[in-house]
């Protein structure tokens, strides 16, 4: 869940900034550019429709979001978990002052692990402090002969004494195999979860919403992009661009799934997942869930083999 102002230049359909710009506006505000997520999350809050169980933020990157859901949330204990050390050590000082937060230095994946990364991914600017599966990820976590080592889980061992009640995954093309690995977890405490994904990544995005039909899940497209979109220039300073706060609309819609903008391999999309049997029988979770996302149903509704 990115931040950003929610009420900067309204009149434009789309604003341009540069990097540096942008994130000098994420360090001075918490307003979240992911409104709908935002608001999707605090009526669930505010729900009873949660099972019982903890929170799970995998890909917290400095927890502020994370301490953010222990607010809306409580009393059910966040675990904020993310595989970068200069990640974890500022969100465990974000955690200081929120009872029911906890933070895990740690990545998820299909198996318990171990993994590493350049050194130098420690220290750079807060853009781009991640890990991922995706081929911009890859040479910055490879090239380097000085690395930091870090645990990676399978859900399911993280809870296997305890349950798990909502999860938001932002886990950078690593989404299939966090639902590998959580299995067990997934259909025994029959959570709601929600997963950053890139629709552009063809065969990843094809696989992920394979496996979360076997699951017998139905995934809900968030109406908006992740965070900043990026126009790719092929260096680091391409610019961002940031839809703006008005109403969406069919035309919007059609944009989002059709557009050549939408189709960049950077772009991203959130998908609120919920077991299609609990769909069945609460329409008020239907009516919550369709208010905020787009049904994604009949992109899944196949024959699905065992994950």
């Amino acid at each position: 869940m990115s931040r950003a102002p929610s009420a900067f230049g309204r009149s434009a359909t789309w604003h341009v900034w540069t990097p540096f710009f942008a994130m000098l506006l994420h360090s001075l505000t918490v307003d979240a550019l992911e409104k709908r997520l935002d608001r999707f999350i605090r009526e669930l809050a505010v729900s009873d429709l949660l099972h019982t169980g903890d929170i799970l933020d995998a890909g917290c990157n400095d927890g502020t979001d994370a301490k953010a859901l222990a607010k809306m949330f409580k009393p059910r204990t966040v675990l904020a978990m993310d595989p970068l050390k200069t990640n974890v050590d500022i969100a465990k000082t974000v955690a200081a002052t929120q009872a029911n937060m906890q933070v895990l230095w740690g990545g998820l994946g299909a198996v318990d692990g171990l993994s590493s990364y350049g050194v130098s991914i420690d220290t750079a600017p807060r853009a781009r402090r991640q890990l991922g599966k995706y081929p911009q990820y890859q040479a910055r976590q490879t090239d380097e002969t000085k690395r930091v080592n870090f645990s990676v889980y399978a859900l399911d061992t993280l809870f296997v004494a305890r349950k798990l009640a909502f999860a938001h995954w932002d886990v950078e093309g690593y989404e299939s195999d966090v639902l590998r690995g959580a299995r067990t977890t997934v259909l025994r405490d029959q959570p709601l979860f929600t997963v950053e994904t890139y629709p552009a990544q063809t065969r990843a995005y094809t696989e992920l919403l394979r496996l979360i039909a076997a699951f017998e899940y139905v995934p809900f497209a968030i109406r908006e992009s992740c965070g900043f979109m990026f126009v790719p220039d092929g260096s680091d300073s391409a610019w961002m661009i940031r839809p703006t706060d008005r109403g969406w609309d069919a035309k919007d819609e059609a944009n989002m799934w059709h557009s050549k903008l939408w189709h960049r391999d950077s772009n991203c999309v959130n998908l609120v997942c919920a077991p299609r049997a609990r769909l069945l029988r609460e329409p008020r979770l239907v009516r919550l869930l369709s208010h905020h996302a787009h049904n994604l149903t009949a992109i899944t509704d196949q024959s699905a083999s065992t994950p």
